[in-house]
């Protein structure tokens, strides 16, 4: 190697060695066995404890992380990008194996039941061609996608077990929580409207008139004639909250119960809406504010203990990174 090369690769390697926040023994910059085959599929790029990440391993997930890169409508991997990119894969590669040893050790597997499940609810959710359309967008096939996902369930499931479960909230501390917060839990003013909308003009003037004469109406000719998909409920819309309607419909807010607005136009119809209850601005109580706190905690707890737990096994496990190889995959 040149000295002109070889400098660059030093460069290189104490670049990648202070962003790669990964605990453990690395194999040095210098020559190695393995180094010198540095561009061959079968050299390892990274051990974790007794698993060897080689860089076919790591070519593959690369390829599949600049696919996506360039589906987010970037441009073209320059150096500084494609070294940030190899960062990442380094980093998942390396997360992913101390998982999968760590679901080993705590004998996590997913059963068929929960398997099935997982897929019907994903697949439920694509279109019939759409689902195969994404596979072949992002070049991967349909053994592996389902490896992928039941890697990732057998994540989620070791995370619920031995950090999630853990996580506990008292009575206590919910009640400590709302009782320092009491600006959180104003619950703004809200109506109970019906909408009858139409296409135009005439046909929303000559509804209105019926209406000025009998607002009891409304729900009749909300099923009769409305075109929203309220209609078949009377033209129900249920409570809304006060500032949360486009500003079209603001001045609905300021109708008296039973009152009928005016013809409102918008880019989607004409609009004659009514307020059937009106609900004001209030404090919720400690008992409807309860399940709210509870997620808030458990969540920001979660998320803690997650991130010790985690930093803890990348601390305890013996990982090994040869970055004259990493630095050789282009």
């Amino acid at each position: 190697m040149s000295n002109k090369n070889s400098s660059g690769i030093n460069i290189y390697c104490r670049f990648i060695a202070a962003i790669i926040f990964i605990a453990g023994p690395v194999v040095g910059c210098g020559d190695s066995p393995n180094a010198a085959k540095s561009g061959s599929p079968e050299a390892i790029v990274v051990r974790v404890n007794d698993a060897k990440v080689t860089v076919e391993n790591f070519l593959h997930m690369l390829r599949l992380e600049e696919k996506k890169f360039r589906l987010e409508g970037k441009d073209s991997l320059n150096e500084e990008a494609l070294l940030w990119l190899k960062n990442q894969v380094l980093s998942q590669l390396v997360q992913r194996e101390l998982f999968r040893q760590e679901a080993l050790q705590h004998k996590i597997d997913i059963l068929d039941e929960e398997y099935k499940k997982a897929l019907s609810d994903i697949r439920s959710g694509y279109q019939k061609d759409q689902f195969q359309r994404i596979l072949e967008i992002e070049e991967i096939n349909e053994i592996e996608w389902n490896n992928k996902l039941k890697n990732n369930l057998i994540i989620k499931k070791l995370i619920r077990k031995v950090v999630h479960s853990r996580i506990t909230v008292s009575e206590g501390e919910l009640k400590k929580y709302y009782d320092g917060h009491l600006e959180e839990f104003n619950k703004t003013g809200q109506i109970r409207a019906l909408q009858i909308m139409v296409d135009t003009e005439a046909e929303a003037q000559d509804i209105l008139r019926k209406l000025k004469n009998d607002p009891g109406l409304f729900s009749y000719l909300a099923r009769k004639f409305s075109q929203g998909l309220e209609a078949k409920k009377g033209g129900d819309l249920g409570f809304l909250d006060v500032g949360q309607m486009p500003e079209e419909f603001e001045s609905v807010f300021q109708l008296k119960l039973n009152e009928v607005s005016d013809v409102i136009q918008t880019p989607y119809g004409h609009h004659i809406f009514q307020v059937r209850e009106k609900v004001p601005q209030r404090k919720m109580s400690f008992e409807e504010s309860k399940l709210l706190i509870e997620k808030k905690l458990v969540k920001e707890r979660q998320d803690k203990a997650f991130s010790q737990w985690f930093l803890k096994l990348k601390q305890d496990a013996d990982i090994e990174v040869d970055y004259e190889v990493l630095a050789a995959i282009s």
